[in-house]
Parts: structure tokens; C-alpha cells; sequence
């Protein structure tokens, strides 16, 4: 027999494919690694993918209080999986509205809600009533694939998680960019929410609007910028405690954002340790600007994922360097960077790449990788 597989391994695994209660244990698991990991998982999530299994769920969970008592996560999902090959993913959810009617009082320590594949363009203001029952003690939610009416939907969807600490929104898509909200609750501040992604979803210029009233408190912040954005600006102007700050720039033709990166100000930033930006054009010289208002002795890791236009290979160096050296001069006013984590997009080739960055070099901290067009990440 082969060694043992390490417990901390087995029950890595068991975590990574729990999200499913149904999804079966990986073959090669020892019972005595993994039934008391599982049981865990079997004991604290449910997975709600269609109305017949709603109804059965709030049947037995109502029929075991026990049971109920110890739920911490709820993943709705729509439609059933595994998905059929031309079937319309994003058909009317009308059954997912009433989970919270039928799950409210039922749950009492939820912690966790996950929304996957739902069409919620109809939801009725009634949800908006409802929901809150379910929702206050929930402190993370993730929302991948939704498919809503107007951002100002949106809003009103997280307003009812008033414990809210982590938010996670994926793929989002509006019929429209305009806010409406109205005849909806009103939202309370969210003093708690410390996490924001935002990625993958267009129009979120209301959602950034909403943050800066509701979320001051905010730790983490990761957003995908479609266009240049006056609410990101204001946003960042009121987050002192945002220790985390990761911008991704939209990658498309005619897509340039050296103008708004360089407006941007990072001098209210006083927690700021990390920062990453991912961005099509070589925007180096615009970043200069938001660095030379950041604070200098908290910075401590800045990573960049570009794609940089290069015309001739063997002259990249040459070509590149001048439009580096400010930002170079930049990051040696940071005596407290640990690590600067460069990765271009460029063709291959031998290249003296520390000679982009001499001064950040020389301080043994930087880490600049050349990627080919098949490695890049995106």
C-alpha cells in the first residue's frame, strides 16, 4: 500500500467539493478521514435547485429543529444541474422568490448565501418585504450569474442583509443602467461589510454610488471598471480603513483609462497595504500619479498584470525603460514595500526585464515574469 493521505489533505478536499451536498466524496478517502468532515458538511449546508426540493427542505428542516438550528449555508441554484445542451439557463425563476417565505423562522444561525443562475427580473416588491426574516443574521453573500431589472435592484437585494460582512457579485447583467428603486425599503448603513468584489458586471456606477453612503468600513475592495467612473473616484476618497485595493480595467478596443487611473487619488488610503491593477494598455505613467499621493510607509505589495503593445521585441527594453523610470523613482519612496509582482504580456524572447525597474530592483523586491500570449491569465 501507498502512504497515507494526510488528514489536513482529505479534509481539503472534502471542503473543496462540499459546496453540493450531493456531489460524491473523491474514491480513495478512508472512512475514518473523512466521515466526520463530511458529516459537517452534511450537517451545515443545503443546496436549494428547484421548488419541489424547496418544499421538501422547509418540510423536513420545520419536522427537525435540531437539524435546522445547526444550517450555516444556503446555495439556491437555477435550473437544476447538470445543465442540458440548449436549455435556456436563465429561464423565469419564479420558484426561487419564495425561499425566503418558505425557509424564514426556519434557520435561525444562517450565516451564508450563495445565488447562482437566477432570472430575478420580475421579482415582486412583496420579496422585499419578506426576505429580511431570513436574512438578518446572514454575514456573506455571493451572487454569481443574476439576472436583474436595474442596478438599483441590486441595492435593494443587499440592503437586506444588515449583519452583511463579505459580498461577492459575479456576472451580473441589468436590462438596464439606470437606477430604480423606487417603492423599495429603505437601506440602512452596513457598518460591518468588510469585503466587496464586484467583477464581471457592467453599470455598477450606482452600486459604487451606494457603497460610499452605506459601506465606509470597507477592508477589501476588488472591482472590474468598465469606464471611467466619478463614483469610484468619490468611493475611495472614503475608505480610510481599505487595507486591499484591486482594480481590473476593461480589456476591449479603443479601451484607454491612462486619464481616469491618473486623476485618481489614494491620499485618504491611510490602511492601504495592497494593491493590484490589471490592465490592457501600458498605463505606467498614469499609475505615478495615485502613487505619489498614497501613503508612504504602509504600501507594503503592489502587483501588476499588463498587457503592454510591442511592436519590436529585441528593442523592449530600450523602448519601454523611459516610460518606467518615473514609476521606478515612485516606488522608491515606499521604505516599507516588501514585494512589487510585475507579469507583461509579451512575445518570448531573452530580455534583461530587471532593467525596467533598476531602483526597485536593486532592493531585492521586485518580481517582474514575462508571459507568452497561451500563459496569460485572463
Amino acid at each position: 500500500m501507498g502512504p497515507a493521505i494526510p488528514v489536513e489533505v482529505c479534509e481539503l478536499i472534502i471542503d473543496y467539493v462540499a459546496l453540493e451536498n450531493i456531489a460524491p466524496l473523491p474514491s480513495g478517502l478512508a472512512p475514518q478521514y473523512h466521515f466526520q468532515r463530511r458529516r459537517y458538511h452534511l450537517s451545515t449546508r443545503i443546496l436549494v435547485n428547484g421548488k419541489r426540493k424547496l418544499e421538501q427542505t422547509a418540510k423536513h428542516l420545520k419536522a427537525n429543529v435540531a437539524k435546522a438550528s445547526v444550517i450555516r449555508e444556503l446555495y439556491v441554484c437555477s435550473p437544476p444541474r447538470p445543465y442540458s445542451e440548449g436549455q435556456d439557463t436563465h429561464s423565469f425563476s419564479h420558484w426561487s422568490h419564495l425561499f425566503p417565505l418558505r425557509l424564514s423562522g426556519v434557520i435561525p444561525a444562517l450565516d451564508k448565501i450563495i445565488l447562482v443562475d437566477l432570472n430575478w427580473r420580475f421579482l415582486h416588491p412583496s420579496f422585499f418585504v419578506i426576505a429580511p426574516q431570513l436574512t438578518s443574521t446572514v454575514t456573506t453573500l455571493w451572487m454569481y450569474n443574476l439576472s436583474l431589472t436595474n442596478p438599483g435592484r441590486l441595492t435593494a437585494l443587499v440592503s437586506m442583509f444588515p449583519s452583511l460582512q463579505a459580498l461577492e457579485v459575479v456576472s451580473i447583467t441589468f436590462d438596464s443602467p439606470k437606477r430604480s428603486d423606487s417603492g423599495l425599503r429603505r437601506t440602512a448603513h452596513l457598518p460591518n461589510l468588510h469585503r466587496v468584489k464586484l467583477t464581471r458586471t457592467s453599470h455598477i456606477g450606482h452600486v459604487l454610488s451606494w457603497l460610499s453612503e452605506k459601506a465606509c468600513n470597507l477592508r477589501s475592495l476588488a472591482v472590474d471598471v468598465h469606464e471611467p467612473l466619478q463614483p469610484l473616484r468619490d468611493l475611495l476618497l472614503r475608505l480610510p480603513l481599505l487595507s486591499e485595493l484591486h482594480m481590473s480595467f476593461a480589456r476591449f478596443p479603443g479601451a484607454n483609462f491612462d486619464e481616469f487611473i491618473g486623476s485618481l487619488d489614494f491620499g485618504t488610503l491611510r490602511s492601504l497595504r495592497s494593491l493590484t491593477v490589471d490592465a490592457e494598455n501600458d498605463s505606467i505613467p498614469a499609475l505615478v500619479g495615485p502613487l505619489s499621493s498614497a501613503k508612504k510607509d504602509t504600501l507594503g505589495a503592489i502587483t501588476l498584470q499588463l498587457q503592454t503593445r510591442i511592436g519590436n521585441a529585441p528593442q523592449f527594453i530600450a523602448d519601454a525603460a523611459p516610460r518606467w523610470a518615473a514609476l521606478d523613482a515612485s516606488l522608491s519612496e515606499f521604505k516599507n514595500l516588501e514585494r512589487v509582482t510585475v507579469r507583461l504580456r509579451a512575445p518570448e524572447g531573452d530580455y534583461a526585464i530587471e532593467g525596467l525597474l533598476p531602483k526597485t530592483h536593486s532592493r531585492r523586491i521586485a518580481n517582474i515574469t514575462l508571459l507568452d500570449f497561451d500563459e496569460w491569465p485572463w
